[in-house]
């Protein structure tokens, strides 16, 4: 694999347009001879889902698996990573905030449309675009929660076997590392809060103090995550069908009475 993640080279018409197929194959010097090639690019799985919140970027392929399939042909193994699409949607908006892509204090409902935020999570709608191309037994699906976190070492191994390449006897600790920490925040009955600067302490944001004296601004009210709920179960219950599994029930749609911090 690459050093780099998130090549996104089939993403987009003008890498293909404008530097060739030729220029992809340059992220993999010396990989000849090698049992597997690869990379990891989440906007892969982002296909057309003419859904109401579907609004890709400008130059963004209207059909992946299709250029996929061109370029890299039949035979090809695909993993894919599905966790909660709510969470997922949460986690996507508080990324864009971060980094300065939408403007602070946009409202989560403003920003629904914006990189996916809403649109990537219909994984039914995504699976199924990249089924017509490649079959089932091609597609490794890992779910977060049940595998990746629940048994990550029994789930590492699986992949292994499912690439055909040496299981290197993984430990829990040598897979328990995050790679990106994510942003603190607070998610309960009100909503979802992110740690504010004393800046913003005070603003009508439905935000609070803790007993640390730490000020947590809400940027997705309780109303926000039962829209979620209630944008995406008829496609996880899609998905079940799919996959036979019981998403719906694990992912639930109803959230902790809880205050504790928790990482999505």
């Amino acid at each position: 694999m690459p050093a780099e993640k998130d090549l996104e080279f089939f993403s987009y018409r003008s890498h293909l347009d404008n530097s060739g197929f030729s220029q992809y194959l340059k992220h993999f010097p010396g990989a000849g001879g090698t049992v597997a090639v690869g990379e990891a690019t989440a906007s892969y799985f982002w296909t057309r889902t003419h859904s109401r919140w579907s609004a890709l970027p400008d130059d963004f392929q209207t059909d992946i698996p299709k250029t996929v399939y061109r370029h890299l042909g039949e035979e090809l193994k695909l993993l894919v990573t599905l966790r909660n699409p709510v969470t997922r949607a949460v986690s996507a908006y508080l990324h864009y905030l971060a980094v300065g892509e939408i403007a602070p204090h946009t409202d989560f409902v403003q920003a629904m449309t914006y990189g996916g935020v809403v649109d990537m999570g219909f994984y039914a709608r995504h699976l199924r675009n990249w089924l017509a191309y490649y079959p089932r037994h091609q597609i490794r699906v890992l779910i977060l929660e049940t595998d990746i976190q629940a048994r990550p070492v029994e789930t590492l191994a699986g992949v292994c076997r499912f690439l055909c390449v040496s299981d290197h006897d993984f430990t829990e600790d040598t897979v328990q590392q995050p790679v990106f920490a994510g942003t603190p925040r607070l998610i309960n009955e009100n909503g979802v809060f992110v740690a504010a600067d004393e800046s913003l302490a005070g603003r009508e944001d439905g935000g609070h103090r803790d007993d640390a004296g730490q000020y947590w601004r809400q940027v997705i009210s309780a109303d926000g995550l039962q829209t979620l709920h209630d944008i995406f179960l008829a496609d996880v219950e899609d998905l079940d069908l799919m996959l036979g599994t019981k998403l719906a029930q694990c992912w639930g749609m109803t959230w902790p009475n809880d205050t504790s911090q928790i990482d999505l």
